[in-house]
């Protein structure tokens, strides 16, 4: 079983381009994000092909969200093909997901003094049980995926188990959150989370929901029309931007954007949109 990614291509994935990436497919999807850019930090984006065609949330966004996860799982695989490693062949997702908090090999990363309400959240019994239910009664549910376009059932993940999983793994925010070595893999953020081996096993699962939803409505998935970013700013890589364009967006002097997702009220019925965006990184314990 493939678990921790080979150390050649998680030096692939720390590199600043593809760090670089990462953060800003999130950064320009989200309305608020890219409404406080300035003129002149949007034209630069929209010069270089990354205006979105779309925000989170609208129309088509949740086939971008499983096209451009897709793309980067392709990207790892065929880096695997030419750096063979028996023990890790492919990206594979969890099957099943390690709910229980103590599990062997994906144990819960405990909560810290201090820590964003998010965080406490992700990682409570009660949450875990309500995702648990989730995955049974929709996402691997043959029926609840057949009365859902795959547009649909991509925001629905990106919103809810995936932001979850993201949390629910994580551990507390490194001093630097922007430090570019290896040692920077922080599963809270997108310009370090695709490091983290927890990382490929989660959009592994992400992933293969598209095969059960073809199989569900026995048709193919149509990714014509998705988005998935500029081209790549190296010629031989796809995922991957110029580093300077984080000093020229002056992310580095901002709260930080973390994964979001929508945060189950565990005393009620309903969920609470998205309560935090960003984490101010002066806030560190």
């Amino acid at each position: 079983m493939n678990t921790k990614l080979p150390p050649m291509i998680k030096q692939m994935l720390s590199a600043s381009e593809v760090r670089a990436y990462h953060h800003i497919w999130h950064l320009v999807r989200n309305k608020n994000q890219w409404e406080s850019l300035s003129d002149a930090q949007r034209n630069e984006l929209v010069d270089l092909g990354w205006q979105p065609p779309r925000f989170e949330r609208e129309n088509g966004a949740g086939l971008d969200f499983f096209f451009m996860h897709q793309e980067m799982i392709e990207m790892v695989n065929d880096h695997l093909q030419h750096m063979p490693n028996p023990n890790y062949t492919k990206v594979e997702g969890w099957d099943p997901i390690p709910y229980a908090h103590d599990n062997q090999t994906w144990p819960m990363p405990p909560i810290w003094p201090g820590a964003d309400r998010v965080f406490e959240w992700a990682k409570l019994p009660a949450t875990t049980e309500i995702f648990k239910n989730r995955v049974e009664n929709e996402f691997r549910n043959p029926e609840w995926l057949k009365s859902h376009s795959l547009d649909e059932v991509g925001t629905e993940m990106e919103l809810t188990i995936h932001g979850w999983m993201h949390l629910h793994w994580s551990e507390q925010i490194p001093d630097d959150p922007w430090n570019e070595s290896v040692e920077n893999d922080w599963l809270g953020a997108p310009f370090s989370s695709h490091v983290n081996d927890v990382f490929w096993k989660l959009h592994g699962f992400v992933d293969e929901t598209i095969a059960h939803w073809e199989e569900a409505n026995q048709k193919k998935a149509d990714f014509s029309n998705a988005w998935a970013g500029a081209p790549g700013y190296l010629p031989e890589m796809k995922h991957t931007a110029n580093p300077k364009l984080l000093i020229d967006l002056d992310v580095k002097n901002k709260p930080i954007k973390i994964m979001t997702w929508k945060v189950p009220i565990i005393e009620g019925v309903n969920e609470e949109e998205i309560i935090i965006d960003e984490i101010d990184t002066s806030k560190k314990d």
